[in-house]
């Protein structure tokens, strides 16, 4: 009876064992379906043109969107049926499509520095086919749009000792002027936001004015986009952050 208990405690022993393992062998076959599914699949966007109307839907991409596939029968332009701006699908005339976040956008390989030495007037080229805004003021002189620094197809140009790095905006290529999706807005919409003592604020921000970008940085500390600065495309508030204090325009 002992030696037969003893066997009964093994096996049950054994079974548990295994219980455990069968557990753990399940949770890591999780993981390692979620870990090799592809980002894209999780991150794809319906939008649909009901009865022909307009309708944006909100994406967060930072890059420009693509058509992965069209599921209405009226066909999918892009540009006529369907164009995009930063955060935002649009569609209409009875587009509906499911949309992925192509490649593109900001990141630190895809930028350039130009530097006005002794307050002069200097161009560098950029290699971008689209619009550029200024990331990062490098110089304790203001760089101010239009007037100490400029761009024009290929180029960037800096003057009276503007010193800052430069990146294409929103993708390169894919303003409404590039037969692209994305209108470019021009707007007289500005306004102004602080970071007082250093602390995160928001600003509201008129969405209909576009996406903000740096007009004139106002702070000694640096305004760099994605660091002391930025839009919340879902909120759409403007926020600052480590004591910059800036105007923003719309475009």
């Amino acid at each position: 009876m002992i030696v037969t208990g003893d066997e009964d405690l093994v096996t049950s022993s054994n079974q548990a064992q295994g219980g455990d393992m069968q557990f753990k062998f399940l949770v890591i076959l999780m993981f390692a379906l979620a870990w090799s599914m592809p980002a894209s699949a999780q991150s794809n966007v319906i939008c649909e043109s009901r009865e022909g109307g307009y309708r944006e839907c909100y994406t967060g991409y930072r890059n420009p969107p693509v058509l992965v596939r069209q599921t209405s029968g009226s066909a999918c332009v892009e540009g006529q049926s369907w164009g995009h701006r930063p955060g935002a699908i649009w569609v209409s005339r009875g587009c509906r499509g499911i949309f992925q976040e192509g490649r593109g956008g900001f990141s630190g390989g895809d930028s350039i520095v130009c530097e006005s030495r002794d307050n002069r007037y200097v161009e560098c080229r950029t290699g971008f086919n689209g619009a550029v805004e200024l990331v990062e003021q490098l110089s304790s002189s203001q760089c101010i749009e239009g007037r100490t620094w400029g761009s024009s197809r290929g180029s960037v140009w800096v003057d009276r000792g503007c010193r800052a790095r430069f990146a294409s905006y929103y993708g390169g290529g894919q303003g409404g002027n590039q037969g692209g999706g994305y209108w470019e807005q021009e707007s007289d919409y500005t306004t102004e936001c602080s970071s007082k003592d250093g602390r995160y604020r928001t600003c509201s921000w008129d969405w209909n004015a576009g996406t903000p970008y740096l007009l004139e940085q106002l702070s000694n500390n640096a305004c760099v986009r994605g660091r002391s600065w930025g839009y919340d495309e879902r909120q759409r508030v403007l926020w600052v952050d480590q004591g910059c204090r800036a105007i923003f325009g719309g475009r």
